[in-house]
């Protein structure tokens, strides 16, 4: 599976069917006119935190990150995800800022790998 990180993509792009099981245990809903993924803003520190394996280590990315509110209609806030479909030419999935703010990302340019360390925020409590 390609996975990349991805300082220009503001979401986590995933595998459609990741998305809708992401959606199904969220009981998200579907905002057609703007295209996205909402959940009640209340949620936004109370959803689980989303874990991701990457070669074995577990990451979770806590609801505050990945739960944004864009100021919507009827106190919905948007999921900060969205589906992919490579069809086997490009990366599966794609850690954009949501995964940025949550996991700062060391480059080994010469062991031509990445790793993730977790980030600190003072002012993401509740």
């Amino acid at each position: 599976v390609k996975v990349i990180s991805d300082t220009g993509t503001s979401w986590i792009g995933v595998p459609k069917n990741v998305l809708a099981a992401i959606a199904k245990e969220l009981k998200a809903e579907v905002d057609q006119a703007n295209q996205l993924l909402t959940v009640p803003c209340s949620t936004m520190w109370t959803n689980p935190d989303l874990a991701f394996t990457i070669n074995g280590v577990k990451y979770s990315v806590p609801s505050v990150q990945y739960v944004l509110d864009l100021e919507l209609d009827n106190d919905k806030c948007a999921l900060t995800f969205f589906g992919m479909d490579s069809g086997g030419f490009g990366p599966s999935w794609i850690l954009g800022d949501t995964w940025i703010r949550t996991y700062c990302n060391v480059h080994d340019i010469g062991g031509k790998r990445i790793g993730f360390s977790k980030a600190v925020h003072a002012d993401l409590h509740q």
